[in-house]
């Protein structure tokens, strides 16, 4: 059996030739950087649904790689995907922080920065139950 490298790998995926087998290698290859690059950014997520789900999209994520990756601009493909799979987790991270959970313990207001607190449109507090919310926002 010949074993093929990273770029003839890809080249395959994107010719549509072999492709499961050829995405399969990939995989088998290259799934501890992945997860080693997602681990190390969301290793304090307080959203574990969040680093649940970029793991479990892994071959997915990996088979967008092979299908962006140009090999004319002279990186690795393993490169290539850690860079991917680090925007992934920073996307998700930013994406995540734009949701604050007010609860009964932390509902002090004056902490919110003031152009968040003109953002939020529903409070989850039961302190602020009966608060007028556009005397929030303005």
């Amino acid at each position: 059996m010949e074993i093929l490298s990273d770029l003839d790998l890809v080249k395959n995926i994107k010719k549509k030739v072999n492709v499961n087998e050829s995405l399969q290698k990939l995989i088998d290859r290259h799934s501890g950087i992945y997860l080693d690059i997602v681990n190390s950014f969301l290793k304090n997520c307080n959203n574990s649904s969040v680093k649940d789900d970029i793991i479990n999209d892994k071959d997915f994520a990996i088979y967008n790689t092979a299908l962006k990756f140009d090999e004319t601009r002279g990186t690795k493909f393993s490169t290539f995907l850690g860079n991917e799979a680090k925007w992934m987790c920073l996307n998700a991270n930013n994406k995540n922080k734009k949701f604050i959970e007010l609860n009964d313990q932390s509902c002090d207001f004056d902490k919110i920065p003031r152009p968040l607190s003109r953002a939020l449109t529903t409070l989850c507090c039961s302190e602020f139950k009966d608060l007028n919310i556009s005397s929030v926002l303005s």
